[in-house]
């Protein structure tokens, strides 16, 4: 039995947005119409049928939940569709339980819509292996975990041959890497539009390095990745929710990893060598979880472009070492600190390396817990670091005060830092709440 399928959104799986190509690779759980209960066995018969990546066979899987490992082929797709009684405001109600194979001779393509795969046993969710030719797998409206934290969502067994996976409103999750791989890789290029990025285990490589490139827009991306031998080529993110921990981006062979993020939230670069990365953020929220929200040393590239910082968690911003560190604009952020004596304390640190200038607007207002004792300072100056000291060319401040607290600016060559300092009153718990503006006028290269 052949069955015509007319599907909202299905043609965009088929070659000239035609329903034409259709085969008879329907699965379903009840009694209508469908010719297979099973997905393997559509998947099997799609494949025997001779697919192509001009004519793909499409297996149509209609609501509900599959307990299958599936065994998956070259230009045979995988779409769910939705009953009727169905809100499109769930989850894809097209459940797959299991884990999953592919290997091919062929360069191949495999697509996923509207689906919910999941597993949870000692596994990788999805486990490519791959000679010589380069591995396409495409996600639409899905949502896939591996819920296993010994276990990665993507694993590949690769020889000379690389992977490229798009994604489009798709979340990911996995409960420990993002992916794995063995073998000779060539490279690995994952493009997500929307949907989300979250695995729970740093992103480490081993073996022999897959250069890889990370590229999402509006995907709220939450993985650490630590790039030892230096395969990550690009990431590139636009309007998304970033919450990665980069550590030790160094490039290999001498190509400079370049990571761009723009209008996005970020949290720190961790420690390690960014020694060949360039870092381009534009319109970008910054903020710190616990560390510094620059810390690398020298050699590393940072340009920011109208950014606003945010160190709530009291460290400061920094720039070590002859990194350049550049940007427009005017870069902001905002620090709270709580003194309790009438020792000078730093409030802020600016990044202001050697052989650079920069112009530098401090307001900061302090008071008492009981808002009897309050100051306050507005403070703009330009500051010069040459190679051998650090100094206020001019300075204009305004101080209000109804107390002995102070507010000051110091320079700090050593640390290559002006830091902003207050000085509260002993026995006295003092809250300071400063907003810090700073524009760098030359660069050092």
């Amino acid at each position: 039995m052949s069955v015509t399928i007319n599907a909202i959104g299905m043609e965009n799986f088929i070659p000239g947005n035609t329903l034409s190509s259709i085969g008879p690779w329907l699965v379903g759980q009840d009694t209508n119409y469908q010719n297979y209960t099973v997905i393997q066995n559509a998947i099997n018969d799609a494949h025997a049928a001779g697919p192509t990546a001009a004519e793909p066979h499409c297996v149509y899987i209609k609501a509900g939940q599959y307990t299958e490992n599936l065994t998956l082929y070259p230009d045979v797709y995988l779409i769910g569709i939705a009953d009727s009684d169905v809100s499109l405001n769930t989850a894809p109600s097209v459940e797959i339980i299991g884990h999953h194979t592919f290997s091919s001779a062929t360069d191949p393509l495999i697509k996923f819509q509207n689906l919910y795969m999941h597993q949870s046993g000692a596994n990788h969710l999805f486990a490519v292996t791959q000679n010589t030719n380069n591995v396409v797998m495409e996600f639409t409206g899905c949502s896939v975990q591996q819920l296993n934290a010994s276990n990665d969502l993507f694993n590949f067994s690769l020889s000379g041959s690389g992977v490229t996976i798009n994604a489009v409103n798709t979340a990911f999750y996995s409960a420990n890497h993002f992916f794995s791989y063995s073998g000779t890789p060539s490279t690995l290029a994952i493009t997500a539009f929307g949907g989300s990025i979250q695995a729970l285990t740093a992103q480490v490589t081993s073996g022999t390095a897959l250069p890889y490139t990370i590229t999402t827009t509006g995907t709220n991306v939450t993985m650490d990745i630590n790039n030892t031998n230096g395969e990550i080529v690009s990431v590139v993110s636009t309007y998304g929710l970033i919450q990665t921990n980069y550590t030790n981006l160094t490039s290999a062979g001498g190509v400079t990893a370049i990571y761009t993020f723009c209008n996005c939230y970020t949290f720190t670069l961790g420690s390690g060598n960014y020694s060949t990365s360039s870092f381009q953020m534009n319109n970008c929220t910054i903020g710190s979880a616990g560390a510094s929200v620059f810390s690398y040393p020298s050699g590393a590239n940072i340009q920011l472009q109208d950014c606003v910082m945010i160190d709530s968690s009291g460290v400061s911003v920094r720039n070590k070492g002859s990194s350049t560190f550049s940007q427009g604009d005017v870069i902001k952020t905002t620090r709270f600190v709580t003194t309790s004596n009438a020792t000078p304390t730093v409030l802020y640190s600016i990044p202001i390396p050697a052989s650079m200038s920069a112009w530098v607007k401090v307001k900061v207002i302090g008071s008492n817990t009981g808002h009897t004792d309050t100051t306050g300072a507005d403070i703009s100056a330009i500051i010069q670091s040459t190679g051998a000291a650090m100094s206020v060319v001019s300075e204009w401040r305004n101080v209000g005060a109804s107390s002995t607290g102070n507010v000051d600016i110091v320079t700090n060559f050593g640390a290559s830092t002006l830091d902003v300092t207050v000085t509260g009153i002993a026995a006295t718990n003092y809250v300071w709440n400063a907003n810090v503006e700073f524009q760098k006028v030359s660069v050092s290269t």
